[in-house]
């Protein structure tokens, strides 16, 4: 039986799963084990940064900052959920997908900030297009 990359690990919290199938795909140890719901968790984490997204995409007025805002919120979510599994430690006593997280989130943090803070706006393709529809010429002071 191939032993997976990353399990849940085992809790006594009210919220939990266990799986119970002799064929499931986690260490036999673990079979029948109250594990993290995790992907409840990381749909839940997914949910509201969704929500958060929605939020701001009205307020975010340069291209990029919303796709970097996803990057930062989804590599924070994924560095505190991967806490309630069970993996390699790969680096300063870090998971893999940690590691990832915390890169992405400097990478994407740094982005946000170049970003918010170069002067220029950018007039979206919805706003071209419906300017091209309604006879509004668009140039690059718009």
């Amino acid at each position: 039986r191939q032993r997976p990359l990353a399990r849940s690990r085992s809790t006594a919290a009210p919220m939990r799963t266990a799986d119970t199938h002799p064929n499931a795909l986690i260490p036999s140890a673990l079979l029948g084990v109250p594990t993290h719901p995790y992907p409840l968790y990381e749909m839940l984490g997914n949910g509201a940064t969704l929500l958060a997204l929605l939020k701001l995409r009205h307020s975010l007025n340069k291209d990029g900052l919303l796709f970097f805002s996803y990057l930062s919120l989804y590599s924070l979510g994924r560095f505190i959920l991967t806490f309630v599994r069970q993996e390699n430690m790969v680096i300063w006593q870090l998971q893999q997908a940690q590691v990832i997280a915390i890169a992405t989130l400097v990478i994407s943090v740094a982005a946000f900030i170049y970003l918010s803070r170069k002067g220029k706006t950018t007039v979206s393709h919805s706003a071209i297009t419906a300017g091209l529809v309604f006879g509004k010429q668009f140039t690059e002071k718009d």
